[in-house]
């Protein structure tokens, strides 16, 4: 699960990237890419329901190989 803080996305730049990144995670089927269940909001936070993938993160396993 992705939780997004809603006060972090008080930029409407940034809140249209959320939103625009759940349309298009919505739109892909591939083995290689995370699959997107579901996404919701409540009024403090965005969530996004995403395919379980064990080990570390994109960002720390790109960090780890620099």
């Amino acid at each position: 699960m992705k939780i997004y803080p809603k006060y972090k996305l008080n930029d409407a730049t940034k809140r249209k990237s959320v939103l625009r990144e759940i349309q298009v995670m919505k739109k892909f089927e591939h083995p290689n890419i995370i699959k997107l269940y579901d996404s919701f909001e409540t009024p403090k936070e965005i969530y996004l329901i995403q395919e379980y993938v064990s080990g570390v993160s994109l960002y720390q396993y790109i960090k780890n190989k620099s």
